[in-house]
């Protein structure tokens, strides 16, 4: 462009034939701002989108959102269809907010619990996360830096906050299985916040006053220093994904109708999850683990009762019982 051509060229020469250095440390050029359709916009096609118009109707937060989430390299688009995907991407954000904000109000500051293995997982897989962001915003690839982070809130929803609901839900307020998940859920918010403020401004800001009465701005990015390995957390969800795959079976076939009714045999290398751990986490009434050097999973329908208060399947308990779980926190309430 002209740009390049004139004012950043002209400057370099001068600067490096007189101070032998470039007068600038970086230099981060932008394309223009298209129509849906990659037309320059004009007022007499009619194609002109006012960034104004964007924010009275969905937020300020919408547009700096898309401003993140485009290659800014080249030439970038606009328009409704564009913005309404970027709507998507804040719903799964403020929904994954909203979701620790809610099952986190009653854990103190000083809580303190030795943290269970999918929670310690998830501390591992969100300091990755933050890293690789940090890491992409440094370069100045902000839209692949923002879709790490909604990749990463997406496999919270799907497969961590779905594991931990029965712990939520279920057990004692202060018993050491919830509060182990609502310190992890804590962490997440926190970080997510902090990284994500100069962007979502309002929002960021929003969720934090839940979390501090200072502002997030004021605030850093820790680092969690975790203590697994990343390589557990995919193993996990492979097998997860074939555990589901098989239970989708068994549905289609009207045999059960839903995964907690199901009995898994699991063949398996990985030996860091012990039976009523991988029940949790494939959300089913059993597991039975044999060591086997590939992965095989076998799933079949569960013959139990339906616990009254958790909704979880067990063989020892009859019709209108509740199981030993939900029996111990019924008589601790």
């Amino acid at each position: 462009s002209d740009q390049h051509r004139g004012w950043f060229q002209t400057s370099l020469l001068t600067s490096v034939g007189s101070r032998e250095k470039a007068p600038y440390k970086s230099l981060v050029t932008h394309g223009f701002v298209m129509d849906g359709n990659g037309i320059k916009m004009s007022k007499s096609l009619g194609n002109v989108v006012l960034p104004q118009d964007i924010v009275s109707k969905y937020g300020a937060d919408i547009l700096r959102l898309w401003t993140a989430s485009v290659d800014f390299m080249g030439d970038v688009r606009i328009s409704e269809d564009i913005l309404k995907q970027n709507i998507e991407s804040y719903r799964k954000i403020r929904n994954a907010f909203r979701f620790i904000l809610g099952n986190i109000h009653d854990l103190s500051e000083d809580s303190d619990a030795q943290l269970m293995k999918i929670d310690e997982l998830a501390i591992t897989k969100l300091d990755d996360t933050i890293n690789k962001a940090t890491n992409l915003f440094d370069r100045y690839q902000f839209h692949n830096g923002m879709l790490e982070i909604v990749s990463f809130l997406t496999e919270m929803s799907s497969f961590y906050f779905d594991i931990v609901k029965d712990r939520l839900y279920t057990s004692l307020p202060k018993s050491k299985e919830r509060i182990s998940c609502q310190i992890v859920l804590k962490k997440i918010c926190q970080q997510i916040s902090k990284f994500i403020s100069p962007v979502l401004s309002f929002t960021s800001e929003e969720v934090w006053s839940y979390l501090s009465d200072n502002s997030v701005f004021l605030s850093e990015i820790e680092s969690l220093n975790p203590k697994l390995n990343l390589d557990i957390w995919e193993k996990v969800l492979l097998l997860r994904s074939k555990v589901n795959t098989e239970i989708e079976k068994l549905i289609e076939n009207d045999i059960v109708k839903k995964s907690s009714q199901v009995s898994v045999d699991l063949f398996t290398n990985l030996n860091f999850f012990n039976e009523d751990e991988l029940k949790e986490i494939f959300k089913v009434a059993e597991v039975n683990i044999t060591m086997a050097d590939e992965n095989k999973v076998v799933v079949n329908k569960f013959n139990g009762i339906k616990c009254d208060r958790c909704w979880l399947y067990f063989n020892y308990i009859k019709e209108g019982e509740v199981c030993e779980k939900c029996r111990k926190v019924l008589e601790d309430i």
